[in-house]
């Protein structure tokens, strides 16, 4: 669909229909865009061929998924595969030199979540804002007015209530605490949204401004 330069390696799209009116490409039903480890889809999609930017609407879920390598013991691995929050494949077994048996596996989760009434993103810089949304990052949750996430990760969000009660989901949050404006940050280990490790859970820094 796109030839320019992308901070993304991989970008793919697809959708019921497809309407080209000058330097825009209008996608419609069942929109998918993926762009590198981001999974977009929308009930609608326009996307100009010039500038990269992306109008999503409709229905607007955003996800982030990491893949990682992990070797795990037997008890290790009965617990993984067993896990309803990731997809755990077995890749291959290693033994080491006093025989004990360790099973190699790719992890695959997602490390957020994301709807919202619309989206705008563009391809070139890896930037999405999103207005009026709904956001689960592992135990977190909250719900704003609008967010803007950035290719390093990190998220700014205005109007928004942080919950770890997932009711808000349903929009009956047992409790919550509410910010004018916010930052979600990265682990600093990691340049990446997602932090997995089997071993331990991941960090969000939290940094509120208002």
């Amino acid at each position: 669909m796109l030839s320019k330069e992308s901070v993304f390696k991989e970008i793919d799209s697809s959708a019921d229909t497809y309407e080209y009116i000058g330097n825009n490409v209008k996608l419609q039903g069942h929109v998918v865009i993926k762009a590198g480890k981001m999974l977009l889809t929308a009930d609608k999609a326009i996307v100009n061929l010039e500038s990269y930017d992306i109008d999503l609407s409709g229905h607007v879920s955003f996800s982030v998924r990491e893949t990682i390598e992990k070797v795990l013991d037997p008890e290790e691995y009965a617990k993984a595969i067993k896990d309803p929050y990731q997809i755990t494949k077995r890749v291959g077994v290693r033994t080491s030199a006093i025989g004990e048996k360790r099973i190699i596996v790719n992890i695959t989760r997602n490390g957020m979540y994301m709807n919202a009434e619309r989206a705008f993103m563009n391809l070139q810089t890896g930037s999405i804002s999103f207005k009026k949304f709904i956001l689960k990052e592992h135990f977190l949750y909250a719900e704003g007015e609008r967010a803007s996430r950035f290719y390093d990760g990190s998220i700014n969000v205005w109007d928004t209530k942080f919950t770890t009660c997932n009711y808000l989901i349903d929009g009956h949050d047992h409790y919550a605490v509410k910010f004018s404006r916010a930052v979600l940050k990265p682990p600093r280990e990691n340049s990446g949204l997602v932090n997995f490790s089997a071993d331990q859970n991941s960090k969000i820094d939290l940094e509120t401004i208002g």
